[in-house]
């Protein structure tokens, strides 16, 4: 799996997702050739409001170079959390994280692909 998706990294960033993004992004545009740019941004953190309109304008900005972000939230209220992933969000729970999120996910990347043909 790591193969075919091009990379794996761990960001942490605690309570700053914006820093903990803007690493993933520098670390996937300086090792990847995957001709795909997908970021996956999981967190078992609810966001508020504000960090999350921070986290949309970086994704955004980073969508005009070719990246699609889409945010995986483990337990919790996505309501905010798809503001900062207008691409889209996977919310699941510990309990049933491997059933719904892999599902999930995968229409997610579908929708993404199809659009970026179109």
């Amino acid at each position: 799996v790591r193969a075919n998706i091009g990379g794996f990294g761990s960001f942490r960033g605690g309570t700053l997702p914006v820093e903990a993004l803007i690493a993933g992004y520098r670390w996937f545009g300086e090792q990847s050739q995957a001709a795909r740019r997908i970021m996956l941004f999981c967190s078992d953190a609810e966001f508020g409001y504000g960090e999350n309109k921070n986290i949309m304008r970086l994704n955004r900005m980073m969508g005009t170079h070719g990246y699609e972000a889409y945010g995986i939230l483990i337990g919790g209220d996505a309501s905010d959390f798809r503001i900062g992933f207008p691409r889209g969000v996977v919310t699941t729970d510990f309990k049933k994280l491997a059933d719904s999120l892999l599902g999930q996910l995968e229409s997610l990347l579908v929708t993404g692909a199809y659009n970026a043909v179109a």
